[in-house]
């Protein structure tokens, strides 16, 4: 059988020996989308701006969990 698998990015916390973990989530994720083209085999995670539409969303496809991050906020380890 075929089976089909989905890589989505979400975060990006180096490039180039660069540690990029203290840059907001927003200019991160703009780095990252610049590493993947938009119709290659990695997809770029969505985002949203109202969180009650997706826990929503998440609910009627019983989805296990989600991740969530501030755009402004730097990556915190732990």
């Amino acid at each position: 059988s075929s089976r089909n698998l989905a890589v989505v990015a979400f975060d990006l916390l180096a490039l180039d020996g660069d540690d990029l973990r203290a840059l907001p989530q927003e200019t991160r994720r703009a780095r990252l989308a610049k590493l993947f083209p938009v119709d290659g085999p990695i997809a770029l995670s969505e985002s949203f701006d109202d969180p009650q539409a997706l826990l929503d969303v998440c609910e009627r496809q019983g989805l296990e969990g989600i991740i969530s991050k501030r755009r402004d906020g730097p990556y915190r380890s732990g």
